[in-house]
């Protein structure tokens, strides 16, 4: 129909060039089998940045810092960008009225931030067969469906996992375990001398 008029030509090529740029940079992300260098973060800080950066959307997210000394080793932007992600997931499926919690804490050598909502929720066949699969979105036109996905690599290359309990009409729970730093075990010789 509109093949002939140049402008509408133009605007197709644009969009095209960048759906191939943000595919070929997904593909990049994805072949990268190493997690990125990391460094000593204090997990509270982190935690903070994600949830002052959500602050502007509904409902605006809640901090519980239960333990504020818990020290990882991760890519700080990474990170952050991965935390803010699963709080905006969670206000997206989440009434104005309704409730985001953050909460950071420790379990068993692990830290542990806990993003809970009082949203939607997903169903079973979702949960199974969807949540972690790349390319895959509820979100009509908007983003590529690689978040969750790429948010659970990521946490996996550091040793931990992300876990997701929901319930439709409910709410959902998304939980971040990320291996907590520990201080390097003294050498013989160093145990010796105490």
């Amino acid at each position: 129909k509109h093949k002939e008029n140049p402008a509408f030509i133009d605007d197709m090529i644009r969009t095209i060039d960048n759906s191939v740029q943000r595919m070929s940079n997904l593909l990049k992300k994805l072949q990268q089998t190493q997690p990125t260098s990391g460094r000593e973060l204090a997990l509270k800080n982190v935690v903070i940045n994600s949830v002052k950066k959500c602050q502007d959307r509904m409902p605006p997210p809640t901090l519980r810092i239960l333990e504020d000394s818990l020290k990882v080793v991760a890519d700080e932007d990474n990170l952050e960008m991965i935390v803010t992600h699963i709080i905006k997931n969670a206000q997206e499926a989440t009434p104005a009225d309704g409730y985001v919690d953050v909460t950071l804490r420790s379990e068993r050598n692990q830290a542990v931030i806990e993003v809970e909502d009082n949203g939607c929720g997903m169903d079973i066949d979702f949960m199974k067969n969807r949540l972690f699969r790349p390319f895959d979105t509820t979100k009509s036109g908007k983003g590529m469906g690689i978040g969750v996905y790429q948010t659970r690599e990521f946490i996996r290359n550091l040793g931990g996992d992300v876990l997701a309990k929901s319930e439709v009409n409910v709410g959902s729970t998304f939980t971040i375990y990320i291996p907590l730093r520990t201080n390097s075990p003294k050498t013989q010789e160093q145990a010796d001398q105490v």
